[in-house]
């Protein structure tokens, strides 16, 4: 399998993961890409900063478990 075919295959899997994310999660993980606090982050979405990290840290295990 060449490359390409292999990045294809992994972002495919990753597409598939963060479509069952919920919207919450997706913002502030979006958030987090562009820089965010996790303070600023709680604050966008109204959520408590400790809720961030579980959101945030379980979308990680998920993608870590996916990547290998």
């Amino acid at each position: 399998m060449c490359i390409r075919d292999r990045d294809n295959i992994e972002k495919q899997q990753l597409y598939q993961v963060l479509i069952k994310v919920d919207r919450l999660t997706l913002q502030a993980i979006l958030l987090q890409i562009h820089g965010y606090s996790i303070a600023e982050i709680a604050a966008a979405l109204g959520m408590k900063e400790d809720t961030v990290y579980k959101r945030l840290g379980r979308l990680k295990q998920k993608i870590k478990k996916l990547l290998g």
